[in-house]
C-alpha cells in the first residue's frame, strides 16, 4: 500500500492528513467509472 501512495509504511500507518473521500462506482455509466479510476 505504501508503494501505491508513494509513502513509507510508517507514513501510511501514522497518516495525519485529510482522508480521501469514498467514491462509489455503482449506478454510474461506464465512461464515468473509467474517468474516476483514471483520476486516482
Amino acid at each position: 500500500m505504501s508503494k501505491l501512495f508513494g509513502m513509507s509504511a510508517g507514513q501510511v500507518l501514522n497518516y495525519e492528513g485529510e482522508l480521501p473521500q469514498e467514491v462509489t462506482l455503482e449506478n454510474k455509466p461506464g465512461f464515468e467509472q473509467l474517468n474516476i479510476i483514471l483520476d486516482y
